[in-house]
């Protein structure tokens, strides 16, 4: 049986670090509807400890993690108005892979506002060490768990405004690939989960 890549990922650590990944009175969890905008997009990268921060200290008794002095990276997508932040695409991957199998190296969610044919989408970028037996059935429980998480992003795809998620497999290496050219590798420097633009797919695109 195959599993997702936790260890690169830290997809499953809610149990044991609840305030990183959205547990219960933490960053990330519950009532949408009665938070503003900012306030998600402030906690989404606190949610997935994507940058040093000084919010994590006074709650992250881990060594070597009381980030300070520099502010967190915002990462979301919300090209449509869904809002949808790392804590619901990790829950999605997490879940797709429990049901269709594969190894997952990293991935990154980006939005396609002005595709060649057809209705918008977000477009998945997934490294896998190991490949799903079905892709498109893979796509499909991505794109199923993603809608249970995020209300807003279910109603723009059964409203016709977003078709649903399409899935790019990359060959072995195009994330590190993207990330040196960016400048940003290390282990300071996270993959960003999601994000309002293409720029990163771009560089994940240009991989040789």
């Amino acid at each position: 049986k195959l599993s997702i890549s936790t260890k690169r990922l830290d997809i499953g650590g809610s149990k044991k670090y609840p305030q990183e990944t959205g547990g219960k009175g933490y960053p990330g969890c519950n009532k949408r509807s009665q938070r503003s905008s900012k306030h998600w997009v402030q906690h989404a990268g606190a949610s997935i400890g994507a940058d040093k921060s000084h919010k994590l200290c006074h709650h992250d008794q881990r060594p070597g993690r009381c980030f300070s002095h520099t502010k967190p990276i915002k990462h979301f997508t919300s090209a449509f108005g869904e809002h949808v932040i790392a804590e619901e695409v990790e829950g999605a991957m997490a879940k797709a892979v429990a049901e269709q199998g594969g190894q997952v190296v990293e991935f990154h969610v980006a939005p396609e506002v002005n595709p060649a044919d057809g209705l918008p989408y977000h477009e998945w970028f997934v490294e896998f060490a190991d490949m799903p037996a079905d892709p498109k059935a893979f796509a499909q429980a991505l794109d199923a768990e993603l809608q249970e998480r995020n209300p807003y992003y279910r109603d723009l795809i059964t409203g016709s405004v977003l078709r649903q998620a399409v899935l790019n497999p990359l060959p072995q290496g195009a994330f590190h690939d993207a990330m040196a050219r960016r400048g940003k590798l290390g282990g300071q420097n996270k993959v960003p989960r999601l994000a309002n633009d293409r720029a990163m797919a771009e560089q994940l695109l240009g991989h040789d």
